[in-house]
């Protein structure tokens, strides 16, 4: 089963230490990481690293990569952009989502029927 968008924001907001577990966020915390999902998207498919096609159903191996960065990419705005914590788990989330792309790039080859 996928994930959400709404999923990958409250994890994002998880990792950043903003809401406990079981709570929801605030409007204003849940528009600035909301703001920032399809950046932090389009940003990973620019550089090659991952292509989401539908940020409303996340594959679930991919999900905990994506909040990583999403979460790092909202750090500024919650008064973390200098955490080395949230930095490295980013880091190690991006180089995670490239090899499950490269592995999915190379899984959906189509076979060749013989004659």
């Amino acid at each position: 089963m996928s994930k959400t968008r709404n999923e990958l924001i409250y994890q994002a907001l998880r990792n950043l230490g903003s809401l406990p577990l079981g709570q929801d966020p605030n409007d204003d915390d849940f528009e600035h990481v909301n703001i920032l999902v399809d950046v932090t998207v389009d940003d990973l498919r620019s550089r090659d690293v991952y292509f989401l096609p539908d940020v409303d159903s996340i594959p679930n191996e991919a999900y905990l990569h994506l909040a990583h960065c999403l979460a790092w990419n909202c750090a500024a705005g919650f008064g973390q952009h200098k955490d080395t914590n949230l930095y490295q788990l980013a880091q190690k989330a991006e180089m995670d989502l490239e090899k499950q792309q490269a592995e999915r790039a190379y899984r959906d080859v189509l076979p060749i029927d013989p004659y």
